[in-house]
C-alpha cells in the first residue's frame, strides 16, 4: 500500500494510492479514514495499516467517501510529524 499526504504546506491531508479500473495508480483522498499518517498510526499496538487496508477495501472505489485527486495536486511528506529521522550511510567517507 502506498501512502502520501497532499495539500497546502502545513495543512496536508492523508492519501492513499489505489488501483484504477485499468490498473493504473489513482491518488485518493483518505481523510474519511479519520487519522493522519503520524507516529500513533504506525505504532505496533494501533494496527493502523491493517485498519487502513480494511477501509480501502470497503471504500477505496467510492468517490463520495474517497474522492479522487486531480492531476497536479501538491504532494507533501508521507509521514506527519515523525518522532525520529534515522539516516544510514554506507561508506560515508567515499561520498
Amino acid at each position: 500500500m502506498k501512502l502520501f499526504r497532499f495539500g497546502a504546506a502545513g495543512a496536508e491531508k492523508p492519501g492513499v494510492v489505489v488501483a484504477g479500473a485499468k490498473g493504473e495508480d489513482v491518488l485518493v483522498d483518505a481523510s474519511g479514514f479519520g487519522t493522519d499518517w503520524n507516529e500513533a498510526f504506525f505504532a505496533q499496538g494501533d494496527a493502523g495499516l491493517e485498519r487502513l487496508a480494511k477501509w480501502v477495501a470497503a471504500n477505496g472505489r467510492d468517490e463520495k467517501v474517497a474522492p479522487r485527486l486531480p492531476a497536479g495536486t501538491r504532494l507533501g511528506a508521507a509521514v506527519a510529524r515523525p518522532a525520529n529521522i534515522i539516516c544510514i550511510g554506507l561508506n560515508y567517507r567515499g561520498h
